[in-house]
């Protein structure tokens, strides 16, 4: 015979710990989304998952990441095509309200950009603040040279502690 125990369970979460894991989660969609509408391999982002995770996990949490970029360029050149910025700001008092990163928006002004060349690639850089934690899979290098002539910044979005804006730096025609 079986019984059916019901138990409440209770768990206090910390909301910097609800903001970081909503950023992380937000940021990786973002960045899936960025990937594939510039008809770049996801294999990159796949591949080193956890040590991206691990990297932005523990950054976000010593609120010392200021911004993730994604590099695009062509392979033997060390110089960018595009980039795309993942800023962010942290809050002393967090914020209850959820904003959702504009992946609609994204997309439409993905669609305004041209192609990418053949052979593409992109690559991840991390900007952070003096006394950072350092993360195995990660390692200190400059922003690669880059000749934009456009800008956009789209909307933000955020949880809790934590603000994000994407801007992307290239050409758009």
């Amino acid at each position: 015979m079986a019984t059916l125990v019901k138990e409440k369970v209770s768990v206090d979460v910390d909301i910097l710990q609800r903001s970081v894991t909503y950023t992380v989660n937000t940021v990786f969609q973002t960045m899936f989304k960025v990937v594939g509408g510039r008809g770049l391999p996801s294999d990159y982002l796949i591949e080193r998952r956890k040590v991206i995770e691990d990297g932005l996990f523990t950054w976000l949490t010593e609120q010392a990441l200021f911004s993730l970029h994604v590099e695009v360029f062509k392979r033997g050149e060390n110089k960018c095509i595009e980039r795309w910025d993942f800023e962010f700001v942290y809050r002393a008092e967090p914020d209850e309200k959820v904003g959702r990163p504009p992946l609609e928006e994204l997309e439409q002004f993905m669609s305004k950009l041209k192609s990418l060349p053949a052979g593409a690639q992109y690559g991840l850089l991390a900007n952070l603040k003096a006394g950072y934690t350092e993360v195995p899979g990660w390692s200190p290098r400059e922003l690669m040279e880059l000749e934009a002539t456009d800008e956009q910044r789209l909307n933000a979005w955020g949880y809790g502690n934590i603000g994000t804006t994407l801007i992307y730096r290239g050409s758009i025609k």
